[in-house]
């Protein structure tokens, strides 16, 4: 993808996520399914990094604020990769909405994780650029909107 997340999509398919779609598949629908892959993945890092954190003797997932913050997130992410089977007025609109959701879900997410989220080996990075994708292909403005 970029010289500095090369392994991007190899990452996300050795953890089981099929992807970026088939070809017939649009453009938009496919980097849809791309920033859903890369969330579920950022929550999964999120959910193994703060058990090994501790705080008071206990994992940090202990914490039931945390518990409920994490719960949310992926409720959100749940529904977000739900695609309706309904044809949409302005499908073009509706990626948008979705891209929207997807990318403050994602905040959220490194909210919870703090700095260590822009780490190099942290999951900021992935979703920074698939943030900028989806503003770039996924824009109801933009060229012939990206099917």
């Amino acid at each position: 993808m970029t010289a500095h997340h090369p392994d991007l999509l190899d990452r996300l398919r050795a953890a089981g996520h099929q992807l970026p779609g088939t070809d017939a598949e649009p453009l938009g629908e496919r980097l849809l399914d791309l920033q859903h892959a890369i969330l579920r993945t950022t929550l999964d890092h999120a959910v193994r990094h703060l058990d090994g954190r501790h705080s008071e003797g206990a994992s940090l997932l202990a914490k039931p604020q945390l518990q409920a913050q994490l719960a949310d997130i992926a409720v959100e992410l749940r529904e977000s990769g739900l695609r309706c089977e309904i044809p949409a007025a302005d499908p073009a609109r509706l990626r948008w909405a979705r891209h929207q959701r997807l990318t403050a879900t994602g905040r959220r997410l490194l909210r919870l994780l703090g700095a260590t989220s822009m780490l190099a080996d942290g999951p900021g990075g992935d979703l920074h650029l698939v943030e900028l994708l989806g503003n770039a292909y996924l824009h109801p403005g933009s060229v012939d909107d990206h099917g």
